[in-house]
């Protein structure tokens, strides 16, 4: 992801609008993938936090 900040930086400051429209397409694409499985494994520890709490009472 850190490539595609710097692709669509450098980018938007000469005015390559291929290497803008690429950088984005990379960051966006790996922005979503990334939020999905953090919001998964964000899920999943707390479903494991719900049925620990509920195991000890």
């Amino acid at each position: 992801m850190k490539a595609a900040i710097i692709l669509l930086q450098s980018g938007w400051v000469k005015k390559n609008t291929d290497d803008y429209m690429l950088a984005w397409t990379i960051y966006s694409k790996n922005a979503e993938l990334l939020n999905n499985d953090l919001t998964m494994k964000l899920a999943d520890s707390y479903k494991f936090e719900l049925v620990e709490k509920s195991n000890k009472n």
